[in-house]
């Protein structure tokens, strides 16, 4: 076959792509189900990245990241206070450190039992 009969070939079996959301988001539906194995995988992403899915990962990943770094930065300040006496710990701030661990393990647990 001819390079001219195999680009026939493939207007005739690919008609053009109209140029707006709607069109492009249905191909891309198609060959997330239809495709090959590397064209779905391509396929799903370029979906998730469209509407927002990698944003929404990465926003939520660096809100955690912050929030650990803060709490580490006030553990740190508090154990300098308390390692230069400036800080006495009281039998509140023990129990708090205690259970520490334990409240995130009962929260996750129970968002889990939860119904969608």
């Amino acid at each position: 076959m001819s390079a001219l009969n195999a680009a026939n070939a493939i207007q005739n079996t690919n008609p053009p792509l109209d140029y707006n959301k709607k069109a492009i988001r249905e191909h891309l539906q198609f060959h997330a189900t239809n495709g090959p194995a590397y064209v779905q995988i391509q396929a799903t992403k370029a979906l998730a990245r469209m509407i927002g899915l990698y944003d929404d990962a990465k926003n939520g990943i660096n809100n955690a990241v912050d929030h650990i770094k803060e709490k580490g930065q006030t553990l740190h300040e508090r154990m300098e206070a308390i390692r230069n006496g400036t800080h006495k710990v009281t039998d509140e701030e023990l129990g708090d450190y205690l259970t520490a661990g334990t409240d995130d393990e009962e929260e996750g647990g129970t968002d889990e039992a939860e119904p969608p």
